[in-house]
């Protein structure tokens, strides 16, 4: 992964309680795994909303980028399964939840 910077909303915890904002972060900040998907279109779920409010349900680790659902193209890869360049579409599947979602412009 380059140390190319991504801005997103970030679910954080702040003492007993969680906060949101958006942040500016390097691509290393990322967690492993990951696959990078310029978002052309998301969507505001249910789930986004408790999401933003740090329900354990939903952000099930912290610090969290909410975003269910996403239309996009791959940027980086590193999963064996997508190839830079690839047109996909994530609705559920964790996204948002235990990994990162899709509320993010890298």
């Amino acid at each position: 992964m380059n140390s190319r910077q991504f801005t997103c909303l970030l679910v954080e915890q702040d003492g007993s309680k969680t906060k949101s904002s958006i942040a500016t972060l390097p691509s290393e900040r990322l967690p492993p795994g990951n696959v990078t998907i310029r978002v052309s279109y998301s969507s505001l779920n249910y789930k986004d909303a408790l999401a933003y409010q740090g329900h354990p349900g939903i952000a099930k680790h912290l610090p969290h980028v909410p975003g269910i659902d996403a239309v996009g193209t791959v940027l980086e890869s590193q999963s064996e399964k997508f190839k830079t360049g690839d047109s996909v579409i994530v609705t559920g599947y964790d996204l948002g939840q235990g990994t990162w979602g899709g509320w993010s412009i890298p």
